[in-house]
């Protein structure tokens, strides 16, 4: 599993990269570019999170913009909009695993589950030494 630090700071916010041949084929970077007009800012405005969790971690934004959406899979959720970005937490890592645009009122399980696949696959490929992480 390849990761690309996306922002640094006291904690490191890495994305998937999804593409090892290009360092601008993340998960998270290409779902926000492909957001349409109405979610666009939403998209930008969860970027400035992602700085700001980088900077200050939890205590740095409030419920409403990041909270624990799964405790037993320790799965977190940034907010902004309707966008969802989905993460986890591992030492001062923050790990990028997906996104969706919020439709109902209870989190998407499917995003979910896809977020938990994420994690246990990073947490194999570190176990194995198979974790490669680069820098911008």
């Amino acid at each position: 599993m390849k990761l690309l630090i996306i922002h640094k700071g006291n904690r490191d916010v890495c994305d998937v990269l999804v593409n090892s041949k290009s360092k601008n084929d993340t998960a998270i970077v290409c779902f926000l570019a492909e957001q349409p007009k109405e979610t666009s800012k939403s998209a930008k405005g969860v970027r400035s999170l992602f700085k700001r969790y980088a900077s200050l971690g939890r205590n740095g934004l409030t419920a409403s913009l990041f909270h624990e959406v799964d405790k037993n899979d320790k799965i977190w959720e940034f907010i902004k909009g309707k966008l969802r970005i989905l993460c986890f937490i591992d030492g001062r890592k923050i790990i990028l695993t997906n996104g969706y645009i919020k439709k109902t009122p209870k989190v998407a399980q499917s995003a979910v589950k896809k977020a938990v696949s994420v994690r246990d696959n990073y947490h194999k490929a570190k176990k194995e030494g198979k974790l490669e992480v680069t820098e911008k």
